[in-house]
């Protein structure tokens, strides 16, 4: 996350050429540095990632899986380690590696929140609204 920086969040209207349909948005503008921005489908990024076999990625698939309508994950290291057949120790080194790179926040032992700059299910009042949770100090 460090290569991307939000420069602009506005509320915007767009009108359709061909229909005149007006539309409200959100626009956010992001500034990425250069050859950094791609594309890409999740499922079918985390179906090529499984096939690799990096069992760090099998946690964030893991993650994004279980995340409930807050973004938050309920599991322990012990059951997520459990559950994905690998190592307690590479479901630690893994949480906190997302969690420095700011994609995974802990609220307490056993429950993190996904950063909803990264992932999120739903319109923008949601998002918004889970962003200002995620940004909350615990």
């Amino acid at each position: 996350m460090k290569n991307v920086k939000v420069e602009l969040q506005d509320e915007v209207v767009l009108k359709k050429a061909n229909t005149n349909e007006v539309i409200e948005a959100l626009m956010v503008r992001k500034k990425v540095k250069k050859d950094f921005f791609y594309k890409v489908w999740l499922a079918d990024l985390m179906q090529i990632l499984d096939l690799l076999g990096n069992k760090k990625m099998l946690v964030l698939e893991y993650l994004f899986a279980r995340m409930d309508n807050e973004n938050r994950v309920i599991a322990t290291h012990r059951k997520i380690a459990s559950d994905l057949g690998i190592s307690v120790k590479t479901v630690s080194d893994t949480l906190s590696m997302l969690q420095k790179e700011n994609v995974l926040k802990r609220i307490q032992n056993g429950v993190y929140q996904l950063n909803p700059r990264v992932i999120f299910f739903g319109d923008s009042k949601k998002q918004d609204y889970l962003l200002i949770e995620y940004q909350k100090e615990d």
